[in-house]
């Protein structure tokens, strides 16, 4: 079926200067007769790819299948009146207004950013982003050399204030700045913003076309995915990864940090298992996907941006950790998952939480609230597939010197009452939930510790849980 919903148009700047960003690349390592350490893993997978991919997308691991089945059978059983079929029902209504929406940001395809912009060769088919926390001079009084690009938003208040200070910028002129930034990146390199609107576009049509049999949103839905996965035009290379991601123009092409641009694809993946499951994906859909995510797996064990950012001490490292582990158990690699879950996790979130819960380095950052809220969902993410992956270690209670249940028990008081939050915030707001927020930690943390209190305080830091995907798709024992 072809879709109905139309393509929404793409911004387009008048002309602006800019100028090459100087080169910062990790090379792999090369033997003599010029095969890399990523040439071979590739050889290793490939020849065993014909068996693998036969279970592949069968499964969910971020999402929790029964619970979906529980709540799919309360939203088609007409003698049920209830306030949680109300709740299903206006979820199931959300996801696909959500689902729609998105569908219309098309075409999702990695080949809309400008050739040669920034000295970019479009023909490679390579994932491009730049930071939104920097910008070329032409949008600060650092003079004419645009070599001379400055991280405005440093990584304490108090440096980001002198800043401000100094340029006589009001909080709202500094948060418009960086609007301006993330405006000119998205006009020129929209690629992150397709990654973007890919995830909220697949993630709820699935959930609705799981729910209402909307072919129309399926099959706009396994269009999207073609496009930026399959389709030989309009598909990334992940060959090369995120080698050119979260740039800063005039200063390096890449960060260790832009992995986190991927940090939605485990849910893009249960989203695509769910349509695989119902047959909207072809083997043709399944065979393309397995192949690219093993390239795309093998990037990230081989050029040094995985390792890197699972050393950072903040949400980054649970974030690249949660990514790693669940492209592998989705590629049937559950004993790797494992493994890095049970070598990783735990020292993780010791390095990272003060005895009392506190998470000292998102506190130290300009929207505290909102990486603190991150990065305690990120690692009840990264512990739920720990737990998926067979593994027994709990880094969820108490009992433990630090866990998830004691960051929450820090940040509760601040997120569900008026108690006034003591570290100072770039934004006018507190930043407590979203795509990853402090109810998704503390959801997770009813569920794998049978806490029902727990499922309530989610509901007081979120009321609007039940209105989201959410409530649909993330595990609960009651529903089962």
């Amino acid at each position: 079926m072809e879709r109905a919903m139309t393509c929404a148009g793409l911004l387009v700047l008048g002309s602006v200067t800019l100028v090459n960003a100087g080169t910062f690349r990790h090379a792999a390592s090369e033997d003599s007769d010029g095969t890399t350490h990523a040439d071979i893993l590739r050889m290793k997978t490939q020849s065993r790819q014909a068996s693998s991919y036969a279970g592949f997308l069968e499964d969910t691991y971020m999402w929790d299948m029964a619970t979906l089945e529980a709540r799919k059978r309360v939203f088609e059983d007409t003698n049920v009146n209830s306030k949680d079929k109300d709740d299903i029902d206006n979820a199931v209504k959300e996801a696909k207004r959500l689902g729609e929406k998105f569908l219309e940001r098309c075409p999702f395809s990695i080949m809309l950013k400008e050739d040669g912009f920034d000295g970019q060769d479009k023909s490679l088919h390579q994932y491009v982003s730049y930071s939104t926390y920097w910008w070329p001079c032409n949008f600060n009084p650092c003079g004419s050399t645009r070599a001379e690009a400055r991280e405005y938003i440093a990584t304490s208040y108090e440096a980001q204030q002198m800043d401000l200070a100094l340029e006589n910028l009001s909080a709202a002129e500094f948060a418009e700045k960086i609007n301006k930034n993330s405006t000119l990146n998205n006009a020129y390199v929209p690629d992150k913003k397709v990654f973007y609107n890919l995830h909220h576009a697949i993630k709820n049509a699935a959930i609705a076309y799981y729910f209402s049999g909307d072919e129309e949103l399926s099959d706009s839905a396994v269009k999207a995915f073609r496009e930026f996965f399959i389709n030989e035009d309009t598909k990334m290379n992940p060959k090369l990864g995120l080698s050119r991601s979260q740039a800063v123009l005039g200063y390096v092409d890449s960060r260790i940090m832009g992995i986190m641009d991927f940090r939605l694809i485990v849910e893009i993946l249960d989203a695509l298992a769910v349509l695989n499951m119902k047959g909207a994906l072809t083997e043709s859909d399944r065979e393309g996907l397995y192949t690219w995510l093993q390239d795309y797996k093998t990037w990230l064990e081989t050029e040094g941006y995985w390792e890197g950012a699972i050393n950072k001490i903040n949400n980054h490292a649970p974030m690249a950790l949660m990514q790693m582990m669940g492209i592998a158990m989705h590629l049937g690699e559950k004993d790797q998952a494992r493994s890095y879950y049970n070598d990783l996790a735990k020292d993780m979130i010791d390095s990272q939480m003060e005895s009392d819960g506190a998470l000292p380095d998102e506190l130290s950052r300009t929207r505290p609230t909102h990486y603190v809220a991150y990065c305690l969902a990120a690692f009840a993410h990264m512990a739920h597939l720990g737990a998926e992956s067979g593994s027994s270690m709990d880094i969820w209670g108490l009992d433990e010197k630090r866990s998830i249940e004691l960051g929450l028990e820090w940040a509760l008081p601040y997120a569900t009452t008026d108690l006034t939050f003591p570290y100072d915030e770039i934004t006018v707001v507190t930043e407590w939930t979203g795509d990853y927020g402090l109810e998704d930690a503390a959801w997770l943390l009813a569920y794998h510790k049978y806490s029902d209190e727990w499922k309530d305080r989610a509901l007081d830091i979120n009321p609007k849980f039940k209105e989201s995907y959410k409530w649909l798709v993330f595990p609960d024992r009651s529903a089962e």
